[in-house]
Order: C-alpha cells, then sequence, then structure tokens
C-alpha cells in the first residue's frame, strides 16, 4: 500500500456494521380491486437471523375516511387486523383478497423497530394526515374501541374467567381448501362464538355495512364449526342530540333477523351493561 493510501486509510471514518439484517416489504391496500390502485398501509421486516417478522401499520385512518367516506374506515381496520394476524403466524402470502405485500428487499439498521420506522417514514405517507375534530370525536366510536371498553368491563366483572370467552387473536381462520378466509369473530370458546360491534355511526351506510359484515361472519362461522351458541353484541350510540330513529331502526331489523335464526342478540347502550349481556350469554 502506497504512503498516500495509508494516509487515506488512517483518515477514514470506520463505518459501523449494523446491528441487524434482513427483508423488508411494503404492505398495500387496494379500495378498489378492479382499478387495481395500491395505497401502502404499512411495513414489514423479516430478521435474517430469527426469521421473525416485525411490522408497524398505520393506525391514523383520517385519510381514508376524507378520500373514501366512514363507510371504508371499518373495511379497512378489519384488513389491518387481517395482517397482524397473518404475519403472526408467519404467512408471507397475501392474507386476503384487496391486499398485497411486495416483493422483499434489503433493509438494515440498529434495530427492528429503527428499520421499521425508518421505512416506514418514508413510504406510509397517509399516516402524516391530520385528524380533525370530528374524528378524534368519533374514534370513540369504532369497533376496536368499542371492544376494548367492553372488554375491559368483561375482565373487571369476570376477572381472569374472561379470557375463556375473550379471543386473543379477533381473526378466525377459516380453511377451504387451499384457501384460507379470515372472518371477524373476537368471542370463542370450543362450544360459542360472538361478535362485538359498534352502533356509533352518524349515517345509515356505514352502520348498515357493519352491522351486514359482522353477521355474515358470523353466520359463516357458525355454519362451518356448529357451535351450540352464537352470539351478537352492538353498543348502540349514545348522542346528545337524542337517538336517530334511522339508524335505530337498522340495528332493530339485523338485530330481528339474527334473533329469528335462533342467534342471541344483545343491544346496549353502556359497556358496563354489553359486558353483563355477554357474561349471562356465555354462562361465566
Amino acid at each position: 500500500m502506497s504512503a498516500a493510501l495509508e494516509r487515506l486509510y488512517a483518515l477514514a471514518t470506520p463505518v459501523p456494521a449494523p446491528r441487524v439484517s434482513g427483508q423488508w416489504f411494503n404492505i398495500r391496500y387496494s379500495p378498489n380491486t378492479s382499478g387495481g390502485e395500491l395505497i401502502n398501509i404499512g411495513v414489514g421486516w423479516v430478521d435474517g437471523v430469527t426469521r421473525q417478522i416485525h411490522s408497524r401499520l398505520i393506525d391514523n385512518l383520517e385519510a381514508f375516511r376524507v378520500l373514501f367516506g366512514e363507510a371504508f374506515e371499518e373495511e379497512v381496520r378489519f384488513s389491518l387486523d387481517v395482517v397482524r394476524s397473518a404475519l403472526a403466524k408467519s404467512m408471507l402470502e397475501s392474507p386476503m383478497r384487496g391486499v398485497a405485500f411486495s416483493n422483499l428487499r434489503y433493509a438494515a439498521g440498529d434495530s427492528a423497530q429503527d428499520v421499521l420506522d425508518r421505512l416506514f417514514s418514508a413510504t406510509v405517507s397517509l399516516a402524516e394526515a391530520r385528524q380533525s375534530a370530528s374524528a378524534k370525536r368519533d374514534a370513540a366510536q369504532n369497533n376496536l374501541a368499542v371492544r376494548k371498553t367492553v372488554f375491559d368491563a368483561i375482565r373487571l366483572k369476570a376477572g381472569l374467567s374472561a379470557d375463556r370467552i375473550i379471543a386473543e387473536d379477533p381473526v378466525y381462520w377459516v380453511t377451504d381448501g387451499v384457501r384460507r378466509v379470515p372472518l371477524d369473530i373476537p368471542l370463542r370458546s370450543e362450544n360459542m362464538l360472538g361478535s362485538v360491534v359498534s352502533g356509533g355511526y352518524r349515517t345509515k351506510t356505514p352502520l348498515e355495512n357493519n352491522l351486514l359484515r359482522s353477521s355474515l361472519d358470523l353466520e359463516t362461522a357458525g355454519s362451518i364449526f356448529m357451535r351450540d351458541r352464537l352470539g351478537f353484541f352492538v353498543m348502540r350510540a349514545v348522542s346528545d342530540s337524542g337517538p336517530d330513529a334511522s339508524l335505530d331502526e337498522v340495528i332493530d331489523t339485523t338485530c330481528w333477523k339474527l334473533h329469528k335464526q335462533g342467534i342471541h342478540v344483545g343491544v346496549e347502550e353502556t359497556a358496563s351493561r354489553l359486558a353483563e349481556d355477554i357474561l349471562g350469554w356465555s354462562g361465566i
């Protein structure tokens, strides 16, 4: 080595080796599969040593609400639940129609979280949307938030016995030949299947969509797995302006149809009362 190269080598700043390395991919959602549009909703990273899958998914859905309306929001939330469940089971193929994973590419950094945060910030632009005052107010009415308050009330009343019916993963996977289909069933035991959904919507269309999808998933799971008891529980919204008759009619009609099929139905305005109904139904 020449003297000049030796001097340059001595002056060079060592580049620290990355602590972790692996392959990353974007998680993409298609609001309209016929149109082919894909929107980044998260990133995943596969550890090159352990092969464990880490992920970070969007949690601010304000941009989806603005672009596609309130009726679309719960569909996105369910898709995110399906993605979480699939990755927890080390599934690296698309878990459902409307969700796609990009090709794997190399990424390294100080930690798995460091890699995820950096790539998420660079590729998931919709996460930067600012939440409006109305969106923040309505956030407490989505399925995820309603289930949390109801399940917290169940645990307060039933203690450790609550884990006998509250599923760790709300997504119930059905295998039909080579196809795996995700169903939204957050209450499960050896002889019971149940769903808890929000009735807190301002207009009829998103409320109808939410109730319809949840009830269809419950009926489908019931017909496949042949559980003794099925339960459908709705948290009715409480508004300062009083009840909306048209929205109550949607809830009452859906619940009447389910009741006629032998499904236990519970509709309440508070998490505590809905929790009591669920516990009574389950026999805990």
